[in-house]
């Protein structure tokens, strides 16, 4: 999100995830918490609100960017979703499901992606 991060500009990090945070949206998966059809608010991450998505597929086929602004759109118009992108920040996780089918969990929201990353996550902003 602009209020994030740090470069002013969108940019991309190709990173490991936190160990416990992994472990925590493994857990919420696993128990059906995290599903394609719906978002899903996830605990909290250093004071920040983020919800879930997963993307079924071996090959991200959907684009995260639109996801995002789609829901939007539905839930608070095109004019909220085009204006407020710039708000939000997101990030995509390779990961198997309970049935060992590969996808993606999609995370959003207001924070800073560097939150979810490995030698990032714990450290202060």
């Amino acid at each position: 999100s602009q209020g994030g991060c740090s470069q002013d500009r969108l940019h991309i990090h190709a990173d490991r995830l936190d160990p416990e945070l992994g472990r925590q949206l493994k857990d919420q998966l696993g128990h059906g918490q995290v599903v394609s059809d719906h978002w899903t608010d996830l605990a909290p991450v250093h004071g920040h609100q983020y919800r879930a998505l997963w993307i079924e597929g071996a090959e991200l086929q959907q684009n995260p960017f639109q996801l995002v602004h789609d829901q939007l759109v539905a839930e608070r118009g095109e004019t909220y979703a085009n204006t407020h992108m710039g708000q939000h920040t997101l990030a995509v996780v390779g990961e198997t499901d309970a049935q060992g089918r590969p996808g993606f969990i999609l995370i959003d929201g207001g924070g800073s992606a560097e939150e979810w990353l490995l030698g990032h996550a714990h450290t202060p902003r």
